[in-house]
């Protein structure tokens, strides 16, 4: 594995149709593969970007672009919530022991 693409999805990437794998999708998107899968099955009343899956017999297949497009969206509250935590923290390096 070279990076967060195991070694089906890194020439697919690069000279194919540029799709990753349900496991390469959760690893750059930092979640579990089970939420990569959720977020394809979830209810659209939401205004969060679709993924365009693409499966080939019952695996599905991914747009990296897609994946960062729709983690930075559905992750905006726990990214304020970490910046709000890091604020209230005078000093950063007297907390860590």
């Amino acid at each position: 594995m070279l990076g967060p693409l195991c070694d089906e999805c890194l020439p697919r990437s690069r000279f194919g149709d540029g799709r990753i794998c349900r496991d390469c999708a959760a690893r750059l998107g930092g979640v579990l593969p089970d939420t990569v899968s959720a977020w394809v099955s979830r209810d659209r009343r939401r205004e969060v970007p679709r993924l365009d899956v693409r499966y080939e017999g019952k695996r599905p297949w991914f747009l990296p672009a897609q994946i960062i497009e729709l983690e930075w969206h559905l992750h905006r509250r726990e990214r304020a919530r970490l910046a709000l935590l890091a604020s209230l923290v005078p000093d950063p390096e007297s907390v860590s022991a």
